[in-house]
């Protein structure tokens, strides 16, 4: 696990520089939020192999496997997975969630991050820049090591959290659904390219996670960019991006496009990465024409 340095913003009026991590210098864990009946059967089996259910793997948070932490998954067999009561017995955790795309020197932090929410001691939470997060949450030390009572923002749903909560739960991966205790087909994807904020200037959906009252600049934020971050699945999952987003460089000139650029020769211009997610109407064969 590595430690994070980013500005974010986790105060109500003002950006606060923190030493903090944002979701999305994590590697989305794609795999892993996808529906079980789009998973291959290879995925299917080390997910079975892992412990998950159908059912368990559409409800995040639900298999026993979710709760431990990278670590303790791959030093023991930490919740018995293999039913022989031998603790030290670690069955092959690291290949059956290779096998689910957590790879690369980064699988550690995908899986604390986006499937264990860094469910560590708080004393590790600090280590790891983690505490302004879980302060803004309104967790302090006695709540989270000694269970003496929680923070009012455990009893609310995404809706009713302030923009600063709602910014320090994409730094622990949460986005609205996985908050919201939802099924994965209430999720929906944000779009990788980077849109174009004013003249000179362009920005990503991880900026927007970096201080989620980005979503509604000028009255006409991300939100239907960066559904997933900003929390607009439910009624934006198939609409296409409002904003003009990067299309190429040419020239040393980048141009940026709307996604009107696709309704010509829409089979081969959705084809190019991204468009999927940035122009689901016309790309996205789940969404109705």
């Amino acid at each position: 696990m590595k430690s994070y340095a980013i500005v974010a913003a986790l105060g109500a009026f003002s950006c606060i520089g923190l030493q903090t991590a944002t979701a999305f210098e994590v590697e989305y864990a794609a795999i892993r939020m996808t529906p079980w009946s789009y998973l291959t059967s290879a995925q299917k089996l080390a997910a079975s192999n892992l412990g998950y259910t159908e059912k368990e793997w559409n409800n995040p948070g639900t298999e026993l496997s979710e709760k431990a932490t990278w670590y303790a998954s791959t030093m023991h067999d930490y919740y018995d997975k293999d039913g022989d009561n031998d603790y030290y017995d670690v069955i092959p955790f690291e290949v059956y969630t290779s096998q689910l795309g957590f790879t690369g020197p980064n699988k550690e932090d995908m899986w604390d991050c986006w499937v264990n929410h860094y469910r560590y001691y708080w004393s590790e939470i600090v280590d790891y820049g983690l505490l302004p997060a879980y302060t803004a949450l309104g967790w302090t030390e006695d709540m989270w090591d000694n269970g003496v009572g929680q923070p009012d923002s455990e009893d609310k749903d995404w809706d009713e959290l302030t923009t600063a909560e709602k910014t320090a739960a994409v730094v622990l991966c949460y986005v609205k659904p996985l908050w919201d205790e939802k099924s994965l087909w209430d999720m929906c994807d944000d779009s990788p390219r980077d849109f174009k904020k004013s003249k000179k200037a362009q920005k990503s959906c991880d900026w927007v996670s970096q201080d989620l009252a980005r979503c509604d600049i000028k009255n006409k934020g991300p939100f239907t960019h960066c559904k997933n971050t900003c929390g607009s699945c439910d009624w934006n999952k198939c609409k296409n991006s409002s904003l003009r987003w990067k299309l190429r460089v040419k020239n040393n000139k980048t141009i940026f496009r709307g996604c009107k650029y696709t309704n010509k020769n829409t089979e081969k211009k959705c084809s190019k990465p991204g468009m999927k997610e940035t122009c689901p109407k016309q790309c996205n064969p789940s969404c109705p024409p």
